[in-house]
């Protein structure tokens, strides 16, 4: 049996990003530092609006001195700054010029939406078993009658350790 011919396979996963005609040595670093810039530039123009917002309406309030993730504003910023990660990535990588950006996501070049899909469901069961003990805990805490349930007596038994 003739081997295959090594000029028409397709290249190695980890050369998928070396396989197109204007691949420079430098233009991922480029993308690198741009992506960088932008998320800075991005995470600041953020937080002086998040912050800022609640000082500019009510001329009686203070300048908040910790980040609360209750506080709207506060998450506001926290999860916006992540959320602003994908979108500096994928334009610091398509104004250095890096073709395709689909490699960012992908060894396929492409968003796998099969994969994705089959993810979907553990990550929904995960998050779905959190919120649950995490509810059953705080209705716990908030018992009237003073038993506070399994997990808040787990959590004051931790605290009461010397």
């Amino acid at each position: 049996m003739p081997c295959p011919d090594e000029a028409s396979a397709p290249p190695a996963h980890h050369r998928l990003a070396r396989s197109w005609p204007q691949y420079r040595w430098w233009k991922p670093l480029l993308g690198l530092v741009l992506s960088a810039v932008i998320y800075a530039v991005g995470g600041l123009v953020l937080m002086i609006a998040v912050l800022l917002s609640p000082l500019i309406r009510d001329s009686d309030a203070e300048f908040p001195a910790t980040l609360d993730v209750y506080d709207p504003w506060g998450f506001t910023l926290i999860f916006g700054t992540i959320a602003l990660m994908l979108p500096a990535l994928l334009l610091g990588f398509r104004l250095a010029g890096c073709r395709p950006v689909g490699l960012l996501s992908s060894v396929a070049g492409r968003l796998r939406w099969t994969m994705m899909a089959r993810c979907l469901v553990p990550a929904v069961v995960v998050t779905a078993g959190m919120a649950a003990v995490s509810a059953w805990a705080q209705l716990g805490e908030g018992a009237a009658d003073g038993a506070a349930g399994p997990v808040a007596d787990a959590a004051a038994g931790l605290r009461a350790r010397p």
